[in-house]
């Protein structure tokens, strides 16, 4: 599948907060501080959101075998 069909993917298997990061960096190109101001927290906090949103893309990856 195309690396869009994973984004999606991607998405719904998120929590809100990771949907909300995904959403700010891709459809509005927002910078992590950008996204801080947005969500009024701290830049560590988005951060974290990054982290966890790569390391999900990872899992789902190794799940579906390079389907994607």
């Amino acid at each position: 599948m195309e690396n869009s069909d994973f984004l999606n993917y991607l998405y719904h298997h998120c929590p809100r907060v990771q949907q909300r990061y995904l959403i700010a960096k891709l459809n509005h190109h927002l910078s992590d501080r950008q996204i801080a101001d947005e969500y009024s927290v701290s830049r560590a906090a988005v951060s974290q959101w990054r982290r966890r949103v790569i390391t999900r893309a990872h899992q789902l990856r190794a799940k579906m075998k390079g389907e994607f």
